[in-house]
């Protein structure tokens, strides 16, 4: 089984969840990541430190995860998605 805790500190075991670390069009690195808070059951996704969004669906986080691939230069992947 992954370890879920390196997505997130808050990511609930055994359940889809993943990040990305890439570098932008802007030259920067990025990550973006999507999990669901083992305390409250609500997904958590969120680029970088900003706050993140939640229940966010499923699909949404996949598209994010599919755009980033074929646009940017992708430095780490872990997880589900």
């Amino acid at each position: 089984m992954k370890d879920n805790k390196a997505i997130h500190s808050l990511a609930r075991p055994g359940v889809k969840s993943g990040a990305i670390t890439f570098i932008h069009k802007d030259g920067k690195e990025h990550r973006f990541y999507s999990c669901v808070n083992d305390l409250t059951g609500s997904r958590l996704s969120a680029f970088d430190n900003d706050p993140p969004g939640i229940d966010d669906p499923i699909a949404w986080v996949k598209s994010v995860f599919k755009n980033i691939r074929a646009k940017a230069k992708v430095l780490t992947v872990i997880g589900d998605f």
